[in-house]
């Protein structure tokens, strides 16, 4: 064989009249060196195409192409393909198939040589998945999830802040302490629903608590209660009459109907109302109404200390109890209206220490009702508990 080699090696020394290129190379003026990859020839001498360089004697295993630049895949048999279109040549390593044997499992393993213009395509099977095609979606997911959680937590943590900062503000704000702060006025039901829960501790049962709310001032049972004769000074016969369970006799009513509006003018704060029907001198300014009332105990019920103030000022004696025992202080502690008491303290002839039928002082009705500051106040200035 090496001699039918070099035969043929001087024979292409004299064709056409030129030399050929010395072993290992090629290209103009020889500049170039065969492929390393060239099959060598039985004398160990490597021999390339003068103008294209391509191996004479084939490629080492491995590779093919025809400068021996294009490696097999890596599952042909011994690792050998055809030197011209990588097909492998000895067959496929076990569980392989295809010309290239790039099949396996089903899996299509894509080829492309670049000894020709197109690449071969195995479209059988399913391309495989790479790893950064499922960590990729699975750290996103994971990255939204915990935002999520953040927001929510965030959304809730704030809300928690400000449920709590409200519930501090309502425990810390009093009426008591600010200057010039009257309680809004108080309507007829809400009155009355604290007058049931101020005599939680009267024998009256029932019937008798209807027949009191049946009396209350601006009511059409009122109305019919106090329907006087021609003159209108006196109760028809066959009124009803409160008892009078007090030492101090209550002053005898001029004008039924004119007390009435006194007591709903006082209970509503109107003011001016209470100048005009007083005016008049029709109207008691002592006058009962409901439960023993008198125009100024609604009033500081109300939370109405200007009324207040006027009808002290027109001879109001704010020494008086109602059928409770309640005196116009527990009035003023159930609203929590520190102004109205600090002025009725500032009067002669209340007594800081009056006990209601249940037995408490104008401080205890103040604790009860939650207006602790208030009760700190009348603490301060010698007052008595019970609890």
């Amino acid at each position: 064989m090496w001699i039918y080699g070099s035969i043929v090696f001087l024979c292409c020394l004299t064709v056409q009249g030129e030399e050929e290129c010395e072993p290992g190379q090629y290209g103009d003026g020889c500049s170039k060196s065969c492929s390393r990859n060239c099959k060598p020839l039985p004398n160990g001498i490597v021999r390339c195409h003068k103008e294209t360089g391509e191996c004479f004697e084939g490629c080492e295993a491995g590779v093919y192409g025809d400068q021996c630049d294009e490696p097999c895949s890596k599952h042909c048999l011994g690792n050998t393909c055809n030197m011209h279109n990588g097909h492998c040549a000895l067959g496929c390593i076990e569980n392989h198939i295809g010309v290239f044997c790039e099949i396996y499992n089903g899996i299509t393993i894509v080829h492309q040589g670049t000894t020709s213009s197109s690449h071969t395509t195995v479209t059988t099977g399913v391309v495989p998945t790479s790893s950064s095609q499922v960590v990729i979606p699975v750290v996103v997911a994971i990255l939204v999830l915990i935002l999520v959680g953040v927001v929510v937590i965030f959304i809730w943590h704030r809300k928690k802040k400000k449920k709590k900062k409200k519930k501090k503000e309502e425990s810390q704000r009093d009426p008591d302490v600010e200057v010039g702060f009257l309680p809004a006025p108080v309507s007829e039901t809400q009155i009355e629903s604290g007058r049931r829960e101020t005599l939680r501790g009267s024998s009256q049962d029932d019937s008798a608590l209807s027949e009191r709310i049946a009396l209350i001032p601006g009511s059409s049972q009122m109305s019919d209660v106090h329907a006087t004769s021609g003159e209108g000074d006196t109760p028809m016969p066959g009124t009803p009459s409160r008892p009078d369970t007090r030492a101090t006799p209550t002053p005898a009513r001029r004008d039924a109907r004119a007390d009435d509006d006194l007591h709903v003018a006082c209970r509503e704060g109107n003011l001016a109302e209470v100048k005009r029907i007083l005016d008049t001198g029709r109207a008691d300014v002592n006058c009962r109404s409901v439960d023993g009332m008198t125009p100024v105990m609604w009033a500081a019920l109300g939370g109405h200390r200007d009324v207040v103030e006027l009808l002290v000022s027109r001879g109001a004696d704010v020494s008086l109890v109602d059928d409770n025992g309640d005196n116009i202080l527990h009035c003023a502690c159930m609203v929590g209206d520190r102004k109205t008491v600090e002025f009725v303290l500032s009067l002669d002839g209340v007594d800081i220490n009056v006990r209601n039928n249940d037995g408490e002082t104008a401080a205890d009705v103040a604790r009860d009702r939650g207006h602790h500051q208030l009760w700190d106040f009348l603490v301060s200035h010698g007052t008595h508990t019970v609890k």
